[in-house]
């Protein structure tokens, strides 16, 4: 949906907030309305008090709603705002005197904050300037006049655009909470699991000591071919680690992370041990498994520490597709040679090329010379 934002939890308070607000509003202005309605026809008033109208069922079903059907309140509250102020000079009755601001535009701040919960930032920006310049139109269309005081509180109601920031930034801090909780609930219950499937190893172990290696070293004491008592209890005992898969592996197949959601894992996982290092991310719909999710991003956190202590910072990208991860880190250090690793640097060695290769699907890159190292890792589901 290109003008549409997903849903998140928080949006029912924000939208009971704003319903809040924009009920206060009216009641404080209750009596100046009932001034204004004898200058206006019944049809307009009928179409200005829709909107006060929706905010009190917002407020009243904020928790009973369906989040589809509050969605739907919060994006007509300032369609049918926009309709009344367009029409306000063609129901006005007093056609003396300057005509006055309608009380009802006093509502567009709480409706346009409804909205930043149903529509992308443009489009919330684009509704705040239509409705500061609704009335302006009405007066030139139905009046043939621009009043000063309109101009004046027209620009007054487009600085509404400031408070459409301020929600639309709390609202993405709400957001990467309630993915970041997300992403724990499910790497806690894959937790869960590997305990539940690593319960049985010390059986596993065992069988390993008392039937495998005692079969072997009792073969071994014997010269040339071993009797066939002793070859048969060595073939039972390799049977019987062969079933043993179920204890080692797991039959499930991984928790699956969405493509959002395994991006902010990795940076989060960057973030924690190298937070001076920039990473840009991308991602298209998608989902991915989170153990590769995880692996790719401790190789990355491995890989972002050594930008940071050999080079003395770097920078990276991290792409997240349906079964595909990409992510680079690069710096403008002396450089190395990925072949000559000692075999006790741990880092490079296992935390990156070795958590990779172990990991189906993964591979690593290594680009470095005298001006500097790229480390590419990739993710790519089997079969694809």
């Amino acid at each position: 949906m290109m003008f549409t934002t997903p849903w998140i939890p928080g949006d029912r308070t924000i939208g009971f907030g704003a319903a809040l607000c924009g009920l206060a509003i009216a009641l404080l202005n209750a009596g100046a309305l009932v001034v204004q309605a004898a200058r206006f026809e019944a049809w307009w008033l009928a179409l200005a008090l829709a909107t006060p109208a929706l905010q009190l069922v917002a407020l009243l079903g904020w928790r009973l709603l369906p989040a589809r059907a509050l969605r739907v309140i919060w994006i007509l509250q300032p369609l049918l705002l926009l309709l009344a102020l367009v029409l306000v000079y063609a129901a006005w009755t007093d056609r003396q005197g300057e005509p006055s601001a309608p009380v009802i535009w006093l509502l567009d701040s709480t409706v346009i904050a409804a909205a930043v919960l149903v529509v992308r930032l443009q489009v919330a920006a684009a509704l705040t300037f239509l409705l500061a310049a609704a009335p302006l139109l009405s007066a030139m269309l139905f009046l043939g006049t621009l009043p000063t005081p309109l101009l004046t509180l027209g620009f007054v109601h487009a600085s509404n655009v400031i408070f459409v920031m301020l929600v639309f930034v709390v609202r993405q801090q709400l957001r990467r909470l309630s993915r970041a909780r997300t992403v724990a609930e499910k790497l806690e219950s894959e937790g869960r699991r590997a305990q539940e499937e690593s319960a049985g190893f010390p059986e596993f172990a065992r069988m390993v000591h008392d039937e495998v290696l005692a079969s072997f070293a009792t073969a071994l004491r014997f010269e040339g071919a071993p009797p066939d008592a002793v070859r048969a209890s060595a073939a039972a005992a390799l049977r019987a680690l062969g079933r043993s898969d179920a204890v080692t592996a797991g039959s499930e197949e991984s928790i699956a992370l969405a493509a959002d959601d395994a991006g902010q894992l990795i940076l989060d996982l960057v973030e924690a041990s190298s937070p001076d290092v920039p990473m840009l991310l991308s991602t298209e719909p998608g989902t991915v498994p989170a153990a590769a999710a995880e692996a790719v991003g401790l190789a990355t956190a491995e890989a972002a520490r050594n930008a940071l202590r050999h080079a003395g910072g770097g920078s990276g990208s991290v792409m997240v597709s349906d079964g595909s991860i990409r992510v680079t880190i690069s710096d403008a250090g002396g450089g190395f040679d990925p072949r000559g690793v000692p075999g006790d640097r741990f880092g490079v060695r296992e935390s990156i090329l070795g958590r990779l290769d172990g990991l189906e699907g993964g591979r690593v890159l290594i680009d470095s010379d005298g001006t500097g190292t790229s480390v590419v890792m990739r993710w790519t589901r089997p079969g694809e």
